[in-house]
């Protein structure tokens, strides 16, 4: 393999994965893969030990988008949540089959930004709410280069939910609000991006304001967060 690898006279990344415990080859074929769920509650607890700094990435596993037995949203959770945490992004699915919706979550320039981001921070669980009706609320935050950050806030219950927060209960740790209170601009990740820019709507917020969600059942609602000074929130009036 390595011989074959070498031959294509271009860098290439061969991922192998030793599941190759308890005679797995005699069972594992009758069982269902791990849900996307499940490997975040494994890897929630890892985060802190893969970046930049580590040497290192936590690598999550291929990505399923365009394989089925998942919605749509279900699809952007995944790969919002892989990118992220900045897992590396490998495709396990069929290209040529892939349909126009599944090729766009997997191209979103936006997301593949945040986990190519020089800073090389994974982003990490901030909280986690269990509901009455089952399922939780998560929300992941993390810093990006230029005092921005990502945060991502993931409905993993099965109904919609409507959710209020402060970019302050995320931003704490940002020496930026150690001073006067900040600007920040928040950027939709996912809601329909402009053709010339491939980026989609934005709001400015102080940290101190709510921000209202609503979310839809296993959606996962991402931002790229950075700070701007009172005169660029004026300008944008």
């Amino acid at each position: 393999m390595s011989r074959a690898l070498e031959s294509t006279g271009r860098p290439i990344i061969y991922a192998m994965c030793n599941w190759g415990e308890d005679a797995s080859w005699e069972w594992a074929s009758d069982i269902v893969h791990c849900s996307v769920a499940r490997v975040l509650e494994w890897a929630a607890p890892l985060s802190q030990y893969g970046g930049r700094e580590q040497g290192g990435w936590n690598d999550l596993d291929m990505l399923e988008v365009g394989n089925g037995n998942m919605t749509y949203d279900e699809y952007v959770t995944h790969f919002s949540l892989w990118a992220i945490l900045k897992s590396p992004l490998i495709l396990g699915s069929n290209l040529p089959n892939m349909t126009p919706d599944e090729l766009s979550i997997v191209t979103n320039r936006e997301i593949i930004r945040i986990n190519k981001d020089p800073l090389g921070v994974s982003a990490r669980l901030r909280w986690k709410r269990d509901l009455k009706t089952g399922g939780d609320l998560q929300l992941w935050a993390g810093p990006l280069e230029n005092n921005g950050h990502v945060v991502a806030l993931l409905n993993n219950s099965p109904g919609p939910l409507n959710i209020t927060f402060t970019l302050g209960d995320i931003l704490a740790a940002s020496p930026l609000q150690k001073g006067p209170e900040m600007v920040w601009q928040m950027l939709d990740l996912w809601s329909p991006r402009e053709p010339a820019s491939h980026k989609g709507p934005s709001v400015f917020l102080r940290s101190s304001e709510d921000i209202s969600v609503a979310l839809r059942s296993h959606q996962t609602q991402v931002w790229r967060v950075k700070p701007v000074s009172p005169l660029q929130l004026g300008s944008t009036s």
